[in-house]
């Protein structure tokens, strides 16, 4: 009995909980890391675009959804062309974003300039 037992419990260690890379943060831990470069992966939960605000900023909220989001994601408008249509193509997905992590005024975001700084994972 107790070899069936850790034999379960070695099977449960040896699973993956996260389907995201060593070494990344998750979005409710971003906080703690401001000012420093990160991967942070996660859930997309939701995003806007603002085409008339300056800069023509597109919002994605990873993990939580507007306006509980602990994380975003921003692209202006001079550099979204690359990321084809972010949000359409993005919503549901499981992202990692790597970047300087700055305080956005109401949650910390990265700001994404090349397509390099963002892995699809499915």
């Amino acid at each position: 009995v107790s070899a069936l037992i850790f034999t379960l419990v070695l099977g449960g260690c040896a699973k993956p909980t996260e389907p995201f890379p060593a070494g990344s943060i998750s979005p409710g831990e971003t906080l703690g890391h401001l000012g420093e470069t990160a991967t942070v992966c996660g859930e997309v939960a939701s995003g806007m675009q603002f085409p008339k605000l300056e800069g023509e900023p597109t919002y994605i909220n990873i993990g939580k959804p507007f306006p509980d989001q602990d994380f975003t994601v921003l692209i202006l408008g001079k550099n979204v062309g690359p990321f084809d249509q972010p949000l359409t193509r993005l919503k549901g997905k499981n992202i990692c974003v790597t970047g300087l992590i700055v305080d956005g005024q109401s949650t910390p975001l990265i700001e994404l300039v090349n397509l390099d700084q963002l892995v699809e994972l499915n």
